[in-house]
């Protein structure tokens, strides 16, 4: 039987990949060359050249005035997801537009403020209402407005990503030995539905970012080989060197969860870091292992994975230099207490005039904060 799934499976890939391919004008993963026209709203120059370590991009300079509050950020989120969930979609391509111009960061002033529209999205797709039935209404929506306006480039791959999460809402989170052979079949369907979907946008779709966000879920979610995963990464950060939140999302499939393991993490972080828009090469080093702690390795990114303290420390130290935010400094303290480096804990821990950013802490946030804090003064 398993091994009967897996024929099934390659001859869905190779089925999915050899209809969807030509529909895609030159996309790299599908049609193995990529083409070198530059993206609508991107220039070709628009991602800066990779500083030496430690050294701020120059296009990470923005002026303390372009950069937004916290809780502007958190408006903004909450914004779009209300805009979504109800479905003004109006309102929601005028924030989509705004968050896409260039040079727009969000309050961490070093990360593209796309990630503002990215989280509001997922904010709707992760709520406990947004069952398989709401999921369904709102793809037939966006379906139709893809139709109406076939010149926006976000419906397509908003469209996408509804049909990818209604998919996953049926198959479920457990392992493949707990999912219904029903539930493979409509989980299957509905990819192969969002592929079809993305390829009938064509070079539209693949002017937003949402369609290579919504390939790599596909593929992931498909089997993908490592290859494929990578093909559909390069092609998305060549047509959006901006998107670095891509780079995040491709992670996934290396982790240890999905089949990969602590090398296969250190070999893409290694290569990726490079490539993290607005950061330095230290800066993405860190910033992609904190988003692979939260994914996999939480409390145990140092033993379990090859995290390099030291090259993190310097990343951080880089970003704080020139953004300080509540934040990223206590993100940063937690890694240093993970990694019981004392001085740096001491360094970037909170002064008890900023706010307590839960979301820094990974697991069990406050008890997590408190230990650190007894451990640092505790010799």
């Amino acid at each position: 039987m398993a091994l009967c799934r897996r024929r099934a499976l390659r001859a869905l890939l190779t089925c999915l990949w050899v209809a969807v391919a030509p529909c895609f004008a030159g996309l790299a993963s599908l049609a193995v060359a990529a083409s070198s026209a530059p993206t609508q709203g991107a220039s070709p120059d628009a991602k800066p050249v990779s500083p030496a370590p430690g050294a701020a991009p120059e296009a990470a300079k923005a002026p303390a005035a372009q950069i937004p509050s916290l809780a502007d950020d958190r408006a903004l989120r909450q914004a779009i997801a209300d805009a979504f969930w109800w479905g003004d979609y109006p309102e929601l391509l005028r924030h989509y537009r705004t968050v896409s111009a260039p040079g727009a960061v969000n309050a961490t002033g070093v990360r593209t403020r796309f990630l503002v529209f990215h989280d509001g999205i997922d904010q709707v797709l992760d709520d406990r209402r947004s069952t398989a039935a709401a999921l369904r209404l709102m793809a037939q929506r966006l379906g139709e407005l893809s139709a109406a306006e076939p010149a926006e480039p976000l419906w397509p791959g908003l469209h996408a990503q509804l049909l990818v999460a209604q998919a996953w809402e049926l198959r479920g989170g457990g392992y493949a030995n707990t999912v219904p052979p029903s539930a493979w079949a409509e989980f299957e369907a509905l990819l192969r539905q969002a592929a079809e979907q993305l390829a009938r946008g064509g070079e539209t779709a693949l002017q937003s970012p949402l369609a290579h966000l919504a390939m790599l879920k596909i593929a992931r979610g498909l089997g993908a080989t490592t290859s494929r995963m990578e093909a559909l990464l390069d092609d998305g950060l060549r047509r959006h060197p901006w998107a670095d939140w891509l780079i995040v999302v491709a992670m996934d499939h290396v982790l240890p969860k999905w089949g990969g393991d602590a090398r296969a993490v250190a070999r893409f972080i290694s290569r990726e870091a490079e490539r993290m828009a607005y950061l330095s090469p230290d800066e993405g080093y860190a910033v992609l292992y904190s988003s692979a702690a939260r994914a996999q390795f939480e409390h145990r990114l140092f033993e379990d994975s090859r995290a390099h303290w030291p090259r993190m420390r310097t990343g951080y130290q880089s970003i704080l230099g020139r953004h300080d935010t509540p934040g990223m400094r206590q993100r940063a303290a937690y890694f240093a207490c993970m990694a019981r480096d004392r001085d740096a804990y001491l360094e970037f821990a909170a002064t008890g005039q900023e706010p307590f950013v839960a979301s820094s802490w990974g697991k069990n946030p406050q008890v997590t904060a408190d230990g650190c804090a007894r451990w640092a003064t505790s010799q």
